[in-house]
């Protein structure tokens, strides 16, 4: 991140609420407060917080109006103005703003190819192993490029659907497919940046057979596709 991008970011932070996540991953906003309790005011500028070079990033967009992900710096955005159908724009723009962001900088990563499929289940099994092995910390980046089957997703339209079963959302499914998924694991308490019951949120990017990116709400990761773990 350059410098007036950092200085930026931390003052947001400042006014905000912002925490850091045992030194690592930056946290504006929390699931509990925006998903459960609706304050979904902007936050933070998404320009700003992920301007960074090595800036891996999740989240929703205040008012809880999309999704996005951000990968080296690239910031990609789902939108459901006219649910079940959604629109995909690249780059954060100036009026962007986060109501919820979990973000980090991760400069290396090294390459985990998945032996077996695994659904969200078995790849959180997979990552708290990965943790303990290597000494990630409490909360970490990880991304995974490949292939898929089984996949359910969504796109906020302004209500959380785990919050209300029956309210609107971009959505897409997809029997089998090729996707880019960007999430953050935590062995930390629910309700921070994952569900309760999850030890993860994911977000994924498709460019067919239709453009999409929203919120993972199941999928099965096929055999051979590669799990990114920060290098520590």
């Amino acid at each position: 991140m350059n410098g007036r991008a950092a200085v930026l970011a931390l003052l947001a932070c400042s006014v905000a609420g912002c925490g850091i996540l045992g030194g690592g991953p930056r946290v504006v906003g929390s699931m509990r407060e925006v998903m459960r309790d609706g304050a979904t005011q902007g936050r933070v500028d998404l320009a700003d917080a992920t301007g960074g070079p090595h800036t891996v990033a999740i989240g929703a967009l205040e008012g809880l109006q999309g999704e996005f992900l951000c990968i080296g710096g690239d910031v990609w955005i789902g939108r459901a103005a006219e649910p079940p159908a959604t629109t995909v724009s690249h780059g954060a723009g100036a009026a962007d703003r986060a109501t919820l962001l979990i973000a980090d900088d991760v400069e290396q990563w090294m390459m985990v190819p998945l032996e077996r499929d695994r659904d969200l289940a078995g790849l959180e099994a997979q990552l708290a192993q990965a943790q303990a092995k290597l000494g990630l910390p409490e909360t970490f980046a990880f991304v995974i490029d490949g292939t898929y089957s089984d996949l359910h997703a969504h796109v906020l339209a302004g209500k959380c659907p785990y919050q209300d079963p029956h309210v609107a959302v971009g959505t897409t499914t997809g029997a089998r497919g090729r996707g880019l998924f960007v999430g953050f694991f935590t062995s930390g308490p629910a309700g921070i940046l994952t569900h309760h019951g999850q030890r993860s949120h994911v977000h994924v990017k498709l460019t067919e057979p239709a453009p999409f990116v929203g919120h993972v709400d199941a999928v099965v990761f096929d055999a051979g596709s590669t799990l990114r773990l920060p290098r520590r």
